[in-house]
């Protein structure tokens, strides 16, 4: 997905980020690690590492397939929080209507 904003893309707050001048967001509870050691990750941490870099580019347009397979209740709440505070157009196919509804 190619996503053009000439200003205010995050490139100091990636630096930041890099520098240990600041934490990630959290919202989905990622941890640091976890790229490092991503071949032991389990579906569900993959899944939510892929939504939260998604969501962190900030794009005009986010589409995703089928966001709650392989996660846990836990984690299925901090996913519905995190796409609920997203402000773009957002494509989202599911079979979880209960997800479908929440994040409307």
């Amino acid at each position: 997905m190619w996503n053009h904003r000439p200003d205010g893309s995050g490139k100091t707050t990636l630096l930041q980020l890099a520098c240990g001048e600041i934490a990630p967001r959290g919202r989905l509870g990622i941890e640091l690690s976890w790229m490092a050691r991503w071949s032991t990750l389990s579906h569900g941490e993959r899944k939510r590492a892929q939504i939260a870099t998604a969501l962190w580019q900030d794009p005009a347009v986010l589409a995703i397939d089928e966001p709650t397979n392989h996660i846990r209740a836990d984690a299925r709440a901090l996913l519905v929080a995190a796409m609920s505070s997203y402000r773009g157009i957002g494509l989202l196919v599911s079979h979880d209507r209960e997800l479908l509804d929440e994040v409307r």
